[in-house]
């Protein structure tokens, strides 16, 4: 410590051993080694002991974070925005560790769309030599049929006997959501155009619809299979990106529950808390997913994770807000019914922007 009082910071009068005004530590600027490695542990030690109490809190007791910041009690535990990019950026690093398998599905996915391409050029082509000959003899009609019939074998793989366009989805065990788009009533834009042009004014696709089937028809034959267009999306990894987004909007809707004195930005800090709890949460589902060897231990977690999230949330309330339990119950509910819309939504809107960058 330094025997002077004034802070070499500010110049303000430092009474004990930190500054009143600026919080510097009224020590000598010339540290030694010591000093510094001492000076290091403590940070460490504190940033740890801060970590593992502030996770144990927020696990075992919901809501209590919530109470302590809003009364005021803040410095033994790890700011809320802190916590929050600390527990997010763990469950980033450790989920997307399985990357490397979705790339190399992505992989066969590209190599088949490039098959479909070369296919239906190459038969294209054979179409158009069939066109620029004159049957003026036997032989040029032979050979006409022989280009119609390699060019039909060519043509992109469509689904016989069945409706020719439909749109179906389903759930895999992993969590991966596919929507299959079926469009086989035109074999290209150009028939669709023509199709369109035929029909009158107020029987016409608007120009929304005008821009989503053109690009369904030609997605259909550059990269369908069958005449199906599939995209999958895996929510496992999508759901916590669109949490994140929506955060301020969780705040949003816990505030509709309660009166105005409390303030929005309280309710921000309980949305963090509870979305810290939410990636643990789903950290360790996705953990015990790895280990558990029964074919639907997606459902399984998925059931339990939810069920054990909203027993939190109602919990949290109960304790944050200082209400009966039976209330922040009712409440729980409400925001949940809110927020589980508002997340198949954020879910829809990001399989259309998937679908517009196709």
């Amino acid at each position: 410590m330094r025997k002077d009082k004034n802070c070499l910071n500010c110049g303000a009068i430092v009474e004990e051993r930190y500054c009143s005004h600026c919080g510097q530590e009224n020590t000598e600027p010339k540290d030694s080694f010591r000093h510094l490695l001492g000076h290091f542990l403590a940070d460490v030690t504190h940033y740890d002991s801060q970590l593992f109490t502030t996770i144990k809190d927020l696990i075992i007791k919901p809501g209590f974070l919530t109470r302590e910041y809003n009364a005021g009690r803040r410095a033994s535990y790890l700011n809320p925005i802190r916590m929050y990019i600390f527990i997010s950026a763990v469950f980033f690093l450790i989920t997307f560790s399985q990357k490397k398998e979705e790339n190399n599905t992505n992989a066969v996915t590209t190599t088949n769309k490039d098959v479909n391409l070369f296919r239906q050029h190459l038969a294209d082509s054979l179409r158009g030599i069939r066109k620029s000959k004159k049957p003026f003899s036997r032989g040029d009609s032979i050979g006409n049929a022989i280009y119609s019939s390699l060019a039909a074998h060519l043509d992109t793989p469509k689904l016989l006997n069945v409706a020719d366009e439909s749109v179906g989805a389903s759930i895999g065990d992993n969590g991966a959501i596919t929507f299959r788009i079926k469009e086989n009533r035109y074999a290209n834009t150009m028939q669709y155009e023509t199709a369109q042009r035929k029909l009158p004014d107020s029987a016409r696709d608007d120009v929304t619809m005008h821009y989503v089937e053109k690009k369904i028809i030609r997605l259909v034959h550059e990269q369908g299979h069958k005449g199906e267009l599939v995209i999958t999306r895996n929510i496992e990894h999508d759901l916590p990106k669109i949490m994140f987004v929506l955060m301020p909007l969780f705040a949003l809707f816990v505030s509709l529950f309660y009166s105005r004195k409390f303030l929005y930005s309280q309710h921000v800090i309980f949305s963090l808390h509870f979305h810290s709890f939410v990636f643990i949460a789903l950290l360790i589902a996705d953990l015990l997913s790895l280990v558990m060897p029964i074919d639907k231990a997606w459902l399984i977690l998925v059931g339990a994770w939810l069920f054990g999230v909203f027993i939190y949330l109602a919990a949290a309330l109960h304790s944050a807000y200082s209400e009966a339990l039976w209330l922040s119950v009712i409440k729980a509910l409400g925001i949940s019914f809110i927020y589980i819309i508002t997340l198949i939504a954020g879910i829809l809107l990001l399989f259309v922007v998937t679908f517009i960058f196709l």
